[in-house]
């Protein structure tokens, strides 16, 4: 167990927590570790509905703009034909359900077993039906007309939500009060979240999400936690941290498990008086 951020400050302007993902990417595309990343962003259509945009990213621009995470529903595996149409070595970034499903294909599949170069995992607490956020934005009166992309989270701790326009301009709104509150009391969840546990994507080769202690709390930046599997995984992030585009500090496995305290409590111990109060 790890936690550290990208030496990067654009990257961690962006990033939802400490960017160690983004930065990670872009060190293994630059060393030719991988072509390319599939990755995703959000987008709005041309009414103004929440969607979202998958690719394989083959250029360090196309992977920081895929920076942030999203909580919403997506379908990743929808659109794998990206990957098997996609000549040459991929790192893919997936929810934990959707990483065990894919491992699975990749049993069945050699040739895209063989484009693999790493899996990478995202804590993930639940998907939420794109709703939730519409309904959030709408209900802070932030107008989804002429949106063509939302960040969840940016800036320091919980951070704040902005959505971009195709004029240039930027409507930034409290996450905490909006989409988190929404988010935390499990409202438009999928109900098979309600029943999973893999909080931290055991089928990856390396698992990042938040740091939630509040002994970083006041820290200058915001930290990613890391959970490493595999020996490759391990070597890789050593190089990055050596070439100086991550920070890293070792983690125990009871601050990992504290740092997604209140997610893990939901999954194992069913739903508690501070789950019935965030609904409320």
């Amino acid at each position: 167990c790890k936690m550290g951020y990208a030496l990067d400050s654009g990257i961690r302007a962006n990033a939802a927590s400490g960017g160690m993902v983004t930065a990670l990417l872009v060190y293994l595309l630059k060393q030719k570790e991988i072509d390319g990343a599939w990755v995703v962003k959000t987008a709005f259509t041309p009414s103004g509905a929440l969607t979202y945009q998958a690719m394989v990213a083959t250029t360090a621009q196309q992977i920081k703009e895929a920076s942030s995470s999203v909580y919403m529903k997506i379908p990743m595996l929808s659109h794998l034909d990206q990957l098997r149409q996609f000549d040459g070595k991929v790192a893919v970034v997936l929810t934990p359900c959707m990483m065990r499903a894919f491992c699975h294909i990749l049993e069945r599949e050699e040739n895209l077993r063989k484009k693999i170069v790493m899996k990478i995992g995202l804590f993930c607490s639940g998907a939420h039906d794109p709703k939730a956020t519409e309904y959030a934005l709408d209900h802070c009166h932030i107008p989804r007309a002429g949106a063509n992309r939302l960040y969840y989270r940016r800036g320091h701790w919980r951070g704040t939500s902005s959505v971009l326009y195709d004029n240039g301009r930027q409507a930034d709104f409290s996450y905490t009060k909006s989409i988190c509150a929404y988010k935390n009391a499990y409202f438009f969840i999928e109900q098979k979240c309600l029943h999973c546990q893999d909080q931290f994507a055991a089928a990856s080769d390396l698992s990042f999400g938040d740091v939630w202690l509040p002994e970083v709390k006041k820290e200058p930046v915001k930290y990613t936690g890391c959970i490493v599997r595999t020996k490759k995984a391990h070597a890789l992030l050593a190089q990055a941290m050596a070439r100086s585009i991550i920070k890293m500090y070792p983690m125990s496995e009871e601050q990992m498990l504290r740092s997604q305290m209140r997610a893990l409590t939901f999954k194992y111990r069913g739903r508690r008086w501070n789950h019935a109060l965030a609904g409320f």
